[in-house]
């Protein structure tokens, strides 16, 4: 995750970028699927 709030120069990571960031920001999730090798063949 980029945020250029903020920071130094021309770095693009800014106050809200690195990896704090996207924890902060985000938060985890399941996605199960199926996957069958018999269809569409």
């Amino acid at each position: 995750l980029r945020a250029p709030f903020g920071g130094v120069k021309d770095s693009g990571v800014g106050r809200e970028g690195g990896d704090f960031s996207r924890e902060f920001f985000t938060e985890p999730k399941a996605v199960v699927m199926q996957i069958n090798g018999d269809e569409g063949a």
